[in-house]
């Protein structure tokens, strides 16, 4: 998990540096970078330092299992609404207030999750809830380990999960339905007004790449994770666990690694020589309505 933080760092450096891309999109990417990097730090500490921390800082413990626990949906949370956020890009192109929806975005994303762990603490620490679904952070371990009861997990993880995990996938599949009946509009009109000769391998290539794009951001890594936990098998666990402790460098390359930044930095650095024009770096449907779901994961 360690190994993870550096590339969404740089992740969250990137898009915060450049003004260009620090709109909603970029926030709603950093919000959900920042979240990662906490769940991926606190898991980490817990980990190496779990007896530890139990038996001479069970504050210290008991405090980073709940903010492992508010981390892990805080980044579902958003994957939730970056996936409501490119829905309704691509729906409608009027102009809103970007730094208001970001601020109910965040209260939607952060708030929730930690009412929920609030509740959560108030009714285990005060004993509110039975001996059997207490999850005893701080008391037996700092987080709930694989090891312990499927209710348990079902209750304090994949509950929350699944109820964001449900709407990604509605809206998810909406979006795609939306960009595939649209794509056959745009051919259709630029076979009949153009000479350009359409190749449907790249049209192909381009839909896989966008779907692929969107369904990293709407959280593919959590449906695997909780799949394997109440399907128990070894070896999805496994893909799991190294799908998730891949996260930094996935997010790293879909968000960073692409032309658009290479763009940036040729601008930003080299001001003197010349270089291709943002136009240049587009493909020639730029003005597709795809475009903004495009600029949005990264792929312009």
């Amino acid at each position: 998990m360690l190994s993870s933080i550096p590339f969404l760092v740089v992740t969250f450096i990137v898009y915060g540096y450049f003004s260009e891309i620090r709109n909603l999109h970029g926030k709603c990417l950093m919000s959900y970078v920042f979240s990662f990097a906490i769940l991926y730090a606190t898991s980490s500490i817990i980990e190496l330092n779990n007896k530890d921390l139990l038996e001479q800082h069970t504050e210290i413990c008991t405090v980073l299992g709940y903010m492992w626990m508010t981390a892990i949906l805080c980044c579902c949370f958003w994957s939730n609404v970056m996936c409501y956020d490119i829905w309704v890009t691509f729906k409608s192109k009027v102009k809103i207030d970007s730094n208001m929806i970001f601020i109910r975005y965040c209260l939607y994303a952060f708030g929730i999750p930690v009412i929920i762990e609030t509740i959560f603490f108030i009714l285990n620490h005060f004993e509110l809830v039975p001996e059997k679904y207490n999850n005893k952070i701080g008391v037996n371990s700092c987080k709930i380990f694989t090891s312990q009861a499927k209710e348990l997990k079902a209750i304090y993880m994949f509950g929350p999960l699944a109820f964001c995990l449900i709407i990604n996938i509605v809206i998810y599949t909406l979006t795609c339905v939306k960009i595939y009946k649209h794509n056959k509009v745009t051919v259709a009109c630029h076979r009949r007004t153009s000479n350009r000769v359409f190749s449907k391998n790249n049209i192909n290539f381009n839909d896989s790449s966008l779907y692929l794009r969107l369904a990293i951001v709407m959280g593919i890594h959590w449906i695997i994770e909780v799949s394997s936990n109440l399907i128990g098998d070894p070896r999805l666990y496994f893909v799991a666990f190294v799908f998730f402790n891949m996260q930094g460098p996935i997010i790293f390359v879909t968000f960073v690694c692409n032309s658009k930044f290479k763009y940036f930095l040729m601008k930003r650095f080299n001001k003197n020589n010349k270089f291709a024009s943002r136009d240049d770096i587009r493909d020639d449907d730029a003005d597709d309505a795809n475009a903004q779901i495009f600029a949005y994961l990264g792929f312009l």
